[in-house]
């Protein structure tokens, strides 16, 4: 079996730190690591590091000699959410445009790795945790996605359409090209009463990339994830 967890299981995640034990006798790791759990595990770190974790790697540190960095951010973002009114809709809100993104950077295929969010901003990077050629010309390509995917974000809200496969559906285009549309977008499955989001139309997006080197890896054992 390829699976890491072959030998190890993780028993408790607690305030950042992993527990390790092996596997009862006659027990396959594997059976006893519910799939739950290790989704939630790769969603905060990235498998190299879990592995490095799970060896003993006390100081998780990486040098790059060349990578890129996204920052991207909604312009007006306070006077925005003060449009929207109530903490729960702020809230989605911000669920909604991070879930686009998300969408988007999981769709390079690990090209593009999405390190955190800071209030309405999210930052990301391409040539870590591994390095790779064309680092910053895949972050741009990403950014371009994310403005065109805010698009179709207002566009659905105006014309009335659930958001929910925009974000859910791995049909649902977010690249705005009329030629890419799926079934769904021939579908009108009854409006929807977006009258909070309309109140931060027009969105618009500021963004920026900068190029060069880096140090990247885990640098607190409180809540741990892979910082730069």
């Amino acid at each position: 079996c390829n699976h890491f967890f072959d030998s190890l299981y993780v028993r408790t995640l607690f305030m950042g730190r992993f527990f390790v034990a092996p596997p009862a006798p006659g027990h396959s790791a594997v059976g006893l690591f519910p799939l739950q759990q290790e989704l939630l595990l790769r969603s905060i770190l990235d498998s190299g590091s879990i592995i490095r974790m799970l060896s003993g790697e006390r100081l998780i540190k990486d040098h790059f000699d060349s990578a890129s960095v996204m920052f991207c951010e909604t312009c007006n973002y306070t006077e925005q959410a003060l449009k929207i009114g109530s903490e729960e809709q702020v809230a989605q809100f911000l669920n909604e445009l991070f879930g686009i993104f998300d969408k988007i950077v999981a769709s390079t295929g690990g090209d593009v790795m999405k390190i955190k969010t800071i209030g309405d901003v999210y930052m990301a990077a391409s040539g870590v945790p591994t390095a790779l050629d064309g680092h910053a010309q895949f972050l741009v390509e990403v950014a371009i996605a994310m403005m065109k995917g805010v698009q179709v974000y207002c566009t659905y809200v105006l014309a009335g359409r659930s958001i929910e496969p925009l974000l859910y559906s791995a049909s649902a285009t977010l690249s705005g090209d009329s030629g890419g549309r799926s079934s769904y977008h021939a579908q009108r499955s009854g409006r929807v009463d977006h009258q909070w989001r309309r109140k931060i139309i027009p969105l618009e997006l500021r963004i920026g990339v900068s190029t060069g080197p880096l140090v990247g890896g885990i640098f607190s054992q409180l809540k741990g994830n892979y910082d730069l």
